[in-house]
């Protein structure tokens, strides 16, 4: 009998209750709560990927009402020796060049100083 699919948020911000300028063990973690906003956590996303093949859908909306999306038919999170690294492959949707420029991509926490850069980045390129 094949698997039946099923989603999983692993992120969710909607109204900024949850400060997700966070360290790394934090990211690593997971922080927030599952009915609310919340990140699942690094390792916990590498270990799902680890164990099979998964589909990623990504959803943006801003507060003027824009709504974004990307969806990778495949993905994976690395190990904490690789830095979690973001591997995605088959891309479609209407998210633009933020597409391009995130596969292979290290998590990014607070102590490192490009976290701004990035998130100016993925902001300018999806909007």
């Amino acid at each position: 009998m094949p698997a039946r699919p099923f989603n999983l948020v692993f992120q969710h911000r909607m109204n900024g209750k949850i400060n997700f300028y966070r360290d790394w063990e934090s990211y690593k973690s997971g922080f927030g709560n599952m009915n609310e906003e919340h990140w699942l956590g690094n390792e916990n996303l590498h270990q799902l990927t680890s164990q099979g093949k998964y589909m990623l859908r990504i959803d943006m909306s801003d507060f003027e009402n824009n709504h974004r999306h990307a969806i990778y038919s495949q993905f994976s999170v690395g190990s904490e020796r690789a830095g979690y690294r973001l591997d995605v492959t088959g891309y479609s949707g209407d998210a633009g060049a933020y597409q391009a420029k995130q596969n292979k991509t290290k998590s990014v926490a607070k102590s490192e100083k490009s976290i701004r850069s990035l998130m100016r980045e993925i902001y300018n390129s999806i909007m």
